[in-house]
């Protein structure tokens, strides 16, 4: 699919700057929006606790098949906590994760 020439084309952007070809471009737009309609379907995410936590790592919620950054789950957890419930019922051990480091 081609774009006429008075719009901008993402996908040729995209491509251009990433080296992928713009067919890998739209298949990881296509496969980007499949997981947010899982993530903003899901009622309540719940992640298995990894061994061990890194950088750029993604874990699946067991409810919906979403996968999520550590990122996005902290901030998920701090929202949920806001609302009066518990770490626990989205990761298990979540708190006991978490060290206090002096500056």
């Amino acid at each position: 699919m081609t774009a006429p020439p008075d719009r901008f084309n993402g996908r040729r952007f995209f491509a251009s700057m990433t080296g992928l070809s713009e067919n890998a471009v739209q298949q990881a737009w296509d496969a980007a929006k499949v997981n947010l309609a899982k993530l903003q379907g899901c009622a309540r995410h719940q992640v298995e606790p990894p061994e061990e936590t890194k950088a750029g790592m993604k874990l699946t919620c067991t409810n919906c098949g979403g996968t999520m950054g550590l990122n996005q789950i902290s901030e998920y957890i701090r929202g949920y906590e806001a609302a009066g419930k518990s770490a626990d019922d989205i990761w298990p051990g979540y708190r006991d994760t978490k060290r206090d480091v002096a500056l």
